[in-house]
């Protein structure tokens, strides 16, 4: 849960530090910010199935996951043309 949360917190600097950035460069809109609107149901149902998905499994199978999807990857990116 330590590592989950110190992500989460590390993610939400590094993407509120480009906030500033994305919005001089014409990225940030009103039809991008309704967009994010209509797709905040999504993204709350996702958190609520993760933190609950995480309290059910042990640490172990939570590393292997992670380990799993990150060799998932990164096989995706040597063997992508």
């Amino acid at each position: 849960m330590v590592m989950v949360g110190t992500g989460a917190w590390f993610y939400l600097s590094i993407n509120t530090a480009k906030l500033p950035f994305s919005w001089n460069l014409g990225l940030i809109t009103k039809e991008s910010i309704l967009l994010d609107l209509y797709l905040l149901p999504g993204v709350l149902l996702g958190f609520f199935i993760g933190s609950t998905f995480l309290k059910k499994i042990s640490q172990n199978l939570f590393e292997w996951i992670l380990i799993l999807m990150a060799a998932g990857a990164a096989l995706r990116m040597v063997t992508k043309n």
